[in-house]
């Protein structure tokens, strides 16, 4: 629910600056949620576009404790 309104809210605004704390948000959701393939290709979109962000860096560390 969250997560996806995080990424609807990405998808209606995609040339908003706040893009990257929508996805970094998307990504906090479904880590909660143990959704690692979502988690996946949410980080793949924010390292495509945004990958010199803190919100990027933020992801990558948050998504590193589903794998561990």
């Amino acid at each position: 629910a969250a997560a996806e309104k995080y990424f609807e809210t990405y998808r209606k605004y995609p040339e908003s600056p706040n893009v990257p704390d929508y996805l970094l948000g998307a990504v906090r959701c479904h880590i909660n949620l143990g959704d690692s393939g979502r988690v996946g290709e949410i980080l793949d979109l924010l390292k495509k576009d945004y990958s010199t962000t803190d919100q990027y860096k933020n992801a990558v560390m948050l998504s590193m404790k589903l794998k561990s």
